[in-house]
C-alpha cells in the first residue's frame, strides 16, 4: 500500500499496481469502490475538505496523472 486517506467515514488506500480502494468504515471487510485509471503506482490519495465524496489520486513516475473519484 502507497497511500493511505480517511475522511469521515470512508478510507482510501492507493497500491502500487494503479489501483485505488475506497473502503468504508461501516460496511464490513471489502472495497466497496475499486478504480484502476492509473498506469503507474498511485502514489498519493487525498479526499478533498470541503466535498467529503471527493478524491484525488496521483499517478507515479510514468503516470503523470491526477485524477479525481466521485465516490
Amino acid at each position: 500500500m502507497l497511500g493511505l486517506t480517511v475522511n469521515q467515514n470512508k478510507v482510501a488506500s492507493s497500491s502500487s499496481d494503479g489501483k485505488v480502494f475506497i473502503w468504508s468504515l461501516t460496511q464490513g471487510t471489502k472495497p466497496i469502490q475499486n478504480h484502476s485509471l492509473h498506469k503507474d503506482a498511485v502514489k498519493s490519495v487525498k479526499w478533498c475538505p470541503w466535498k467529503i465524496h471527493l478524491l484525488a489520486s496521483g499517478g507515479g513516475k510514468n503516470d503523470h496523472t491526477i485524477i479525481l473519484w466521485n465516490s
